[in-house]
């Protein structure tokens, strides 16, 4: 499986999103495909605050928020996921969802774009559910080197489990993995990253 994902900005903005966007991933797609291997879209997260996108010259629409700019970028990866038979690993969604949960998610660094750990953590939880079609909950890790803290991961009993709706005879824009599972990850990080009882500091190493 090979991962691509492009540069922040250019999905929301209609320009490079036709001109450069769409027409790279068709291309890596097709030489992906001549070697048997499976192609799988990195769907990004909006910046914090949305706002006006612009490169060269071109701009996107001016984003009142993040969840607007999300949107944008949601339909961009799907889209060509879709007509490309390609997977999609869901983080952008994932962060959305997340926010939703938590306005006061720190999931963005201080310039509102790059993810602090919190961020990556969730994000690298998002891929582990693509890429294995499974939860972390239930699992206990120790994270050395960067962070002293155990993390043991757990889930309520009655987080809600809901199932997308497939277009038969069109493969899931997320590949296998279940829509459960993003919120399952999504409380996992809330539980150990996002409270003050397993808020991640970082130590000198």
């Amino acid at each position: 499986m090979w991962f691509c994902q492009e540069q922040s900005q250019v999905p929301t903005i209609p320009y490079y999103r036709e001109n450069s966007m769409y027409p790279s991933a068709r291309f890596l797609d097709s030489l992906i495909s001549q070697n048997e291997a499976q192609t799988l879209f990195f769907l990004t997260w909006g910046r914090r605050h949305g706002g006006q996108q612009m490169i060269n010259g071109y701009v996107s629409y001016p984003f009142v928020d993040f969840f607007q700019m999300q949107d944008t970028l949601n339909i961009a990866y799907l889209g060509i996921a879709q007509e490309l038979n390609a997977a999609v690993a869901p983080v952008g969604m994932a962060w959305a969802q997340a926010v939703t949960l938590n306005p006061q998610a720190e999931l963005w660094q201080e310039d509102n774009s790059h993810p602090t750990l919190q961020g990556s953590y969730l994000t690298a939880c998002v891929f582990y559910a693509t890429l294995f079609n499974s939860s972390p909950v239930g699992y206990s890790i120790q994270l050395v080197s960067i962070l002293r803290l155990p993390f043991s991961f757990s889930m309520p009993q009655n987080w809600p489990r809901p199932t997308p709706k497939a277009n038969p005879g069109v493969r899931s824009p997320y590949g296998n993995i279940r829509f459960s599972l993003i919120l399952a990850i999504i409380q996992t990080t809330f539980s150990y990253l996002l409270t003050s009882a397993g808020r991640v500091d970082l130590h000198p190493l």
